[in-house]
């Protein structure tokens, strides 16, 4: 292992002069924070997402989006970045941190979880796992960061801050036990939240100081649109709000932006997530 790299990344000595500057104008992720809001035509997610079901795989709205950020990530890797100490690290794996409720009431539990995935996963290895991931989340099994929240949540206020305080030692020292970080979303690449689910707009979500995520995804609920046709008649199409929070720091702007325009072409042709994704294929 390369004297720089740490157990949850690799590190990244090509980045350019103002990239390896900015986090000292900047260290914290909070001051970093840049907003995007993206607007998708989703008529030919939602007719493959029946054609998927007819064939007989369990995948639905959220599952297919999820798939489509994970092959943006494999398409555009310079997304998954997290920065510690002011030095740029690349993730091995693409990790997606996800929230759920066991019941929509306002007193319900809330539970996060993150799941795993190789970047040339396709469709059917990404709603399996998320399809198994919210079985147990509404299941009410307490796993993961889920227990380590619970463990924590009647403890004094300087028992909470001394164990925070120390774990956020020993994750810049890289010495954090994976037993406490593995399945921390706010370690993951990208923090996913539908609030489309409970009919919501999508906000901008902040990101946190604690742990390396550097994007937060919100997806908003589906909904009618006047868009002009590809022959220039006027039509309504079904549509999809993203709101994207990201850490600046982590790439530049035009890097951003065609991670979005990646985003958009893997919806206007869902097809792709099909195949196992290779840089040669695609």
């Amino acid at each position: 292992m390369f004297k720089h790299d740490r157990k949850d990344g690799k590190y990244v000595s090509s980045v350019n002069d103002l990239n390896k500057f900015v986090p000292f104008l900047a260290p914290g992720r909070i001051e970093s924070q840049l907003y995007w809001n993206i607007t998708l035509d989703v008529r030919k997610m939602q007719e493959y997402i029946k054609n998927k079901k007819a064939e007989g795989l369990s995948v639905n709205f959220n599952s297919a989006v999820i798939a489509a950020i994970v092959r943006m990530v494999a398409m555009r890797p310079h997304i998954n970045r997290f920065i510690v100490g002011k030095k740029v690290y690349q993730r091995r794996t693409v990790d997606i941190g996800h929230i759920g409720m066991i019941e929509f009431s306002d007193t319900s539990l809330r539970v996060v979880d993150t799941a795993t995935f190789e970047p040339s996963a396709d469709i059917g290895e990404v709603s399996t796992e998320i399809k198994e991931q919210v079985r147990i989340m509404k299941s009410g099994e307490i796993t993961g960061s889920n227990r380590q929240i619970s463990h924590y949540a009647d403890k004094p206020w300087w028992y909470v801050r001394t164990a925070i305080g120390a774990m956020k030692l020993l994750h810049r020292l890289d010495m954090a036990p994976r037993s406490k970080t593995d399945k921390d979303p706010f370690r993951s690449t990208v923090f996913v939240s539908n609030l489309g689910s409970i009919g919501c707009i999508p906000p901008f979500h902040h990101l946190l100081e604690w742990g390396t995520n550097s994007v937060f995804i919100c997806i908003g609920k589906i909904y009618d649109k006047v868009v002009p046709d590809t022959d220039g008649k006027i039509t309504v199409a079904p549509t999809v709000d993203l709101t994207l929070t990201v850490d600046d720091r982590i790439t530049d702007g035009r890097y951003f932006a065609t991670c979005i325009q990646t985003l958009r072409d893997i919806f206007d042709d869902p097809g792709c997530l099909d195949r196992r994704y290779t840089p040669e294929e695609l």
